[in-house]
């Protein structure tokens, strides 16, 4: 027996950094959608499986977890009575013996906006647990969650043209082309990671993994692969859950991150002023006047707090110092403007990836031709971009978004051929 897990009606490697490099262009284009300012590096960490093979819950970087929202009788869950299962419920590997949920929650929030005289515009962000086979059976050892962000507008008065989309994990642009009555205009969804099986090996709606043991069903909300290393795609949504905002009344339920019947603003997108979502339309691509501009700040919050008397992680060692010569520079490292990073002591000749990240601590990746993985001192890095070292200098130039300005950011860079890391660099931006 199966049934979908509905919420309550109520009213997304996109690019944190825009680069510029002759070897490796950082653009991100999806389906018609650019994402010009980007998500975070995903949330922080997934509990241990749950009886029922999914992660107990998922945690984002303040330390805020979310379970898994599968109690029928709870409707800050968003099932509905009649959807209920009865007890107990089951994940079995045959699929007759199941009873459970084809999809079902850890946090969600959606955002809705009436456009005048042109039609409804919509934001979905949500971590989702699923069974990962291209029918939907709830089949055990098939369990998968990934992070969905989904941007939709719809209604026939909509125009053709240049679409500028904020959301409170980024901006996406996008070239709107004539559609058909009731269709929808803009229709962008990253899923990171919506897995589909068989064949030779798990395929995916989002990034990309190799067939084998490392196939990933748990971890791509983390912006990281099952086996630690970084994912190919941009988790969505992250670094921190949305919750409702603290100093507007009426406060959040008890244990809970919001009450999804009710839209309430909210606390947690990557900028002060990036909790909201905003619509605008221009017929020639300058949004300084556009032909209209709607914003709310109203999100429908689902997510259940998870409490645990487990201890504070100790601080993270400090990383082990690059080798004599290999240095990192960013100047002037401030949003808004272009900054310039340069490596030197490289190997001449090789090639330097620059990388970015809102955290510190000791992070081992592996590599290719270097048996002991390099050594990282950030968390979470984003890739910037790979350049070549002729002589052994590396340069790359990169544009911080100016609505990251007065957050602390580190910057490092890899020098591929010797294995190591350079210093990080610190700002705040």
């Amino acid at each position: 027996m199966q049934k979908r897990l509905i919420p309550v009606p109520a009213l997304v490697l996109g690019a944190l950094f825009a680069t510029s490099t002759p070897d490796q262009a950082q653009g991100n284009i999806q389906q018609n959608g650019r994402h010009t300012a980007g998500a975070q590096s995903g949330l922080s960490a997934h509990g241990p499986p749950s009886p029922f093979g999914f992660p107990d819950y998922y945690e984002d970087y303040t330390g805020l977890r979310l379970g898994h929202c599968i109690d029928a009788s709870d409707p800050m869950c968003g099932i509905p009575a009649l959807e209920a299962l009865p007890d107990p419920l089951v994940v079995a590997a045959n699929p007759a013996q199941s009873n459970f949920y084809e999809e079902s929650f850890y946090w969600l929030a959606i955002a809705n906006l009436d456009i005048p005289t042109r039609g409804e515009a919509l934001l979905v962000l949500a971590v989702e647990a699923v069974f990962g086979n291209a029918d939907e059976e709830i089949i055990d050892k098939d369990q998968t969650v990934f992070s969905r962000l989904r941007i939709r507008l719809r209604g026939d008065d909509f125009e053709t043209g240049f679409y500028r989309v904020d959301t409170p994990y980024g901006t996406f642009d996008f070239i709107a082309d004539a559609v058909g009555p009731g269709q929808r205009i803009v229709n962008h969804t990253v899923d990171c990671l919506h897995v589909i099986q068989p064949g030779p090996g798990p395929s995916f709606i989002c990034g990309t993994e190799p067939v084998g043991p490392n196939a990933n069903y748990f971890s791509t909300p983390l912006g990281v692969l099952d086996d630690g290393t970084p994912f190919p795609e941009a988790a969505p949504n992250g670094p921190n859950f949305l919750t409702w905002d603290p100093a507007i009344a009426p406060a959040a339920p008890a244990g809970y991150a919001g009450d999804p019947a009710i839209p309430h603003q909210v606390v947690g997108a990557v900028a002060p002023n990036q909790n909201r979502f905003r619509v605008r339309f221009s017929r020639t691509g300058n949004f300084s006047s556009p032909v209209f501009d709607e914003v709310t700040d109203l999100f429908s919050v689902l997510g259940k707090i998870v409490t645990g008397d487990e201890p504070p992680p100790p601080p993270p060692p400090p990383p082990p110092p690059p080798p004599a010569g290999l240095n990192l520079d960013v100047n002037p490292a401030t949003a808004g403007v272009s900054n310039s990073m340069t490596v030197t002591g490289a190997t001449a000749g090789g090639r330097v990836a620059f990388a970015a990240s809102s955290g510190l601590g000791v992070l081992t990746r592996p590599l290719p031709g270097c048996p002991a993985g390099i050594t990282l001192g950030i968390t979470q890095p984003r890739l910037l971009g790979i350049v070549s070292a002729p002589g052994g200098t590396a340069s790359l130039d990169v544009t911080i978004p100016p609505f990251l300005a007065g957050l602390a950011f580190h910057f490092q860079a890899v020098d591929f051929a010797s294995c190591t890391s350079t210093n990080v660099v610190s700002a705040q931006l």
